[in-house]
């Protein structure tokens, strides 16, 4: 201890190393303070140069990265193309808004599963946003992938969902689409929480809604293919609108090119399609046909095809038709939409209808209906049904589709 009233003394030296010390004491003792010498003080600032500096490279590595992953999906000319074209509504997303957006990807924000990738709910700027992280890409088409995206933002349809705009700073294309506030026709046909009545009318106006947009995919000077049609990607928006998503990593058609794997829902995929991997406009209307099976029956589509085919070669297909529509008037209706169904199955490929024709008898049929149901004055009514199913579904989320598979077909050399 120091004794009262002596005062404390500081004395300056060096070390064996030649380091300039202080030592301090009062009265008779003194202590080093080693801690606090110069060459200490140099290692912490050097320690912390060293940490600065590692911090920047990496950072430097994440930005050489992240402009590889730009050049690699087309992003250079997709952002030339887009200063060219100011007109244009589409985004480049920064990598951040969709960390942000996704919650780094959480599963819990998940709202669907597929061939062709996941899809997230988000916010971006507030506005709420579906957020596709596609599966992967072909090599040789990513340098295309950017002006072929041009093309799909200007996709303007109604029964189609928008493509508001991408990320190409990740390993794989990011893609944001408007978010539809309700659920897909999946959930409608074999929700979890039991079906509700759904009309042989509104089965027929979704059917027809949904062929509109696929013909008009189709029949844009480049056409684009859908490649992955399910119930799942039948959004329904208020009055159960039908919205056709998730075209975008299927991209443009190229009628002379084969993919390394056939890519799809098992269920949904055209055998053609399976068996040479090379995706056609019938591949989609095959597909289609799946889906028709599902509104027609009220089943999910595994092992439906063959049960079906079979039952029309047999005439027993009334024994397969939803009972719920089965009792309606208008059994002349179903059909002929039966028989529009085996067709767009038929093999080969080449006696399926386009897409096209399979919308125009679509809307004649769904006419018929509700011409019927006008006469007989209950077309409002049925409108009030799909105003109120519309009002049951939780607006702010979809349920989480766990019911696809993604299905994968080597090829060998």
């Amino acid at each position: 201890m120091e004794a009262a009233g002596v005062p404390r003394r500081r004395t300056f030296g060096e070390d064996e190393n030649g380091e300039r010390t202080i030592s301090v004491g009062g009265g008779k003792g003194y202590e080093d303070w080693g801690g606090v010498s110069r060459k200490a003080r140099r290692r912490s600032r050097m320690g912390a140069r060293e940490e600065k500096k590692g911090r920047s490279i990496k950072r430097q590595r994440l930005i050489r990265q992240r402009d590889e992953y730009f050049q690699q999906h087309g992003g250079q000319l997709l952002s030339d193309m887009m200063k060219i074209d100011c007109n244009l509504e589409f985004t480049l997303y920064r990598q951040e808004d969709i960390e942000v957006a996704t919650n780094d990807f959480d599963k819990n924000q998940i709202i669907g599963e597929g061939g062709q990738g996941t899809v997230y709910k988000g916010f971006i700027e507030s506005i709420p946003v579906a957020i596709k992280r596609c599966k992967g890409m072909d090599e040789s088409r990513r340098m295309e992938f950017g002006q072929e995206l041009l093309i799909l933002c200007r996709v303007n349809h109604d029964h189609v969902v928008k493509l508001l705009g991408c990320c190409l700073l990740f390993e794989v294309p990011i893609l944001v689409y408007e978010f539809v506030p309700n659920k897909t026709l999946h959930d409608l046909l074999h929700g979890q929480d039991g079906r509700c009545y759904i009309s042989l009318a509104t089965r027929l106006r979704i059917a027809a809604e949904s062929s509109q947009a696929l013909g008009h995919l189709h029949s844009l000077a480049r056409p684009i293919l859908h490649g992955d049609v399910k119930s799942a990607n039948i959004l329904l928006g208020d009055n159960l609108i039908a919205k056709v998503a998730d075209f975008g990593c299927s991209i443009i058609a190229r009628m002379d090119e084969e993919a390394l794997v056939a890519k799809g829902t098992v269920g949904y995929l055209d055998p053609e399609y399976l068996q040479s991997c090379k995706l056609t406009d019938k591949s989609d209307v095959y597909s289609f046909g799946v889906v028709l099976v599902e509104l027609l029956t009220g089943k999910k589509p595994r092992c439906l095809v063959s049960v079906f085919q079979d039952a029309m070669k047999e005439g027993t297909v009334d024994e397969l038709i939803d009972k719920e529509i089965i009792k309606e008037d208008d059994l002349e209706v179903i059909h002929q939409v039966a028989e529009l169904t085996s067709r767009c199955l038929a093999m080969p490929g080449d006696k399926r209808p386009t897409m096209s024709q399979v919308a125009q008898e679509l809307r004649r049929l769904t006419g018929l209906v509700r011409q019927r149901l006008d006469a007989a004055g209950e077309l409002i009514a049925l409108r009030e049904v799909d105003r109120s199913f519309t009002r049951t579904i939780d607006s702010t989320s979809y349920t989480r589709s766990r019911t696809t598979e993604y299905f994968t077909l080597g090829i060998t050399s």
